[in-house]
């Protein structure tokens, strides 16, 4: 399986010369199994550029963790679902179920999602619930985010992914508990962590960085990695914190590093090039 980081910037796009090197498109991420299947998580502005020019026939599965705005405003310029002979799986958290056609009444986009081309098959997910996606196994749990937020845990070519979308990990124990075990078993988490202790706004649904060190200090053998970069978040100081992780990789054993858009991460086999 190869991960694709297509999206690692937080809460708005961010396109400025001092962002250009992280990237400014919004969550998403990519998935391709050793078989072919590409599979999506977040449908963040880095979704458009995810598949521009896919074959004229195919399919594929798109799963969201919530409604806000930076995860799902790039699902309506996904180029499969513009095409008559794609099947695009949508997998929405089930208070979501009137999402495609509520951005069209609201206004938001000038044409239905039911005119759009494709097949769109909708499949409304609860935490708890184990999915078969082709040749691959979702397993769907609950985090701590504003109004409501899923993460999910993808099987595949005998390795387990881990995309957390947006969590807070709280003070308590229990939260910190809950975060490691976010990890437990996974041989790649993208974690939520869009603050550091000094900026860290506690209540806004997202993590710091050293919460996530923590949650994966205690021998977790997994590679982690950090996304959903503060829109105000610079070049410069993710560069900073990358070369402060790498530091603290070789003094303690961890992996752990700063997601950049256009990463690929491959865990052991192929996915298409």
């Amino acid at each position: 399986m190869d991960v694709f980081l297509r999206g690692v910037r937080g809460s708005i796009a961010t396109f400025t010369p001092g962002a250009s090197h992280y990237g400014g498109n919004t969550a998403c991420l990519e998935a391709r199994t050793e078989t072919g299947s590409r599979i999506f998580f977040d449908a963040g502005t880095g979704l458009r550029e995810a598949w521009l020019n896919p074959p004229d026939s195919g399919e594929t599965h798109i799963f969201l963790t919530h409604g806000h705005a930076d995860h799902i405003v790039g699902l309506w310029f996904f180029k499969p679902l513009h095409l008559p002979r794609w099947t695009v799986h949508l997998y929405l958290p089930e208070w979501l179920e009137h999402l495609p056609d509520s951005f069209y009444r609201c206004g938001f986009f000038p044409v239905p999602f039911e005119e759009f081309q494709s097949r769109v098959i909708l499949h409304l997910v609860r935490a708890g619930d184990s999915l078969s996606v082709q040749e691959a196994a979702v397993e769907v749990f609950a985090v701590n985010h504003l109004g409501g937020g899923l993460g999910y845990r993808l099987k595949a070519d005998n390795r387990v992914l881990v995309y957390t979308g947006d969590h807070e990990i709280l003070s308590s124990e229990a939260s910190k508990d809950e975060a490691a075990g976010f990890l437990r078993g996974a041989d790649l988490a993208v974690v939520d962590a869009q603050y550091n202790l000094t900026d860290h706004k506690p209540g806004f649904g997202h993590s710091t960085w050293e919460d996530w060190l923590e949650a994966a200090a205690w021998g977790w053998p997994g590679r982690l990695v950090l996304a959903h970069h503060d829109p105000d978040r610079s070049d410069r100081e993710l560069k900073a914190l990358d070369k402060s992780l790498e530091k603290l990789k070789n003094g303690r054993g961890l992996d752990i590093m700063v997601g950049r858009e256009g990463m690929r991460l491959a865990l052991g086999g192929g996915g298409a090039p």
